[in-house]
């Protein structure tokens, strides 16, 4: 048998300024209401920029190389579709019902969709990250396992957060490299102060 290789932990340092920051941000709100909020995707990723180029790991920093023009498209589809909802709702009020069955149908899709952009367009050491397309895993973490926190009454719920941090943290690839989440349900029932106290 092979020995494993002794692991190495690594410390992620921030090294941004409040300062630089708000230079960004001053700019962002200015040119964002300028614009009536066309801006806006540029704004995220001079805010994101900022920020993965202030965090280093390993003498390195990250970087984030995503098209604006791909999120401005993404954003004026959404609103095309949410005024279109809501003129026809006007009429037809029972495609509320039906639009809800198909959103919570759509939302695996969306929030992989999501996931995946981010993690495509962050960038450290010039190699990119990934996220995998698991739509049965993340309808379980998002659709159905929350269905069940009302009939709970919310005692679910640190199980459901759990479910879903560890859903996104191992679903993400660097290179061909995988993600392991440690966490455990105890250390989220510790969170949301379910955990029994010690006398």
């Amino acid at each position: 048998m092979n020995a494993r290789s002794p692991s190495t932990t690594l410390p992620i340092q921030f090294n941004g300024k409040a300062g630089e920051y708000f230079d960004i941000w001053i700019v962002n709100v200015c040119l964002t209401l300028i614009t009536l909020g066309l801006y806006s995707p540029w704004a995220k990723i001079r805010k994101k920029r900022y920020f993965y180029g202030s965090t280093t790991l390993a003498g390195a920093s990250f970087d984030y190389v995503a098209n604006p023009i791909a999120i401005l498209k993404g954003r004026l589809i959404a609103v095309v579709a949410i005024v279109g909802l809501s003129i026809i709702t006007q009429f037809a009020p029972w495609v509320n019902a039906l639009w809800s069955i198909i959103f919570l149908g759509l939302m695996p899709w969306l929030i992989v969709r999501t996931l995946r952009f981010n993690a495509i367009n962050t960038v450290y050491r010039n190699l990119h990250f990934g996220f995998k397309p698991a739509y049965r895993s993340c309808y379980k973490s998002y659709v159905y396992w929350p269905m069940l926190i009302p009939l709970t009454l919310g005692l679910i719920l640190p199980w459901v957060k759990f479910k879903q941090k560890k859903f996104i943290v191992e679903n993400f690839t660097y290179g061909n490299s995988a993600f392991h989440f440690g966490a455990q349900v105890g250390d989220f029932l510790t969170i949301y102060r379910f955990a029994p106290h010690s006398g």
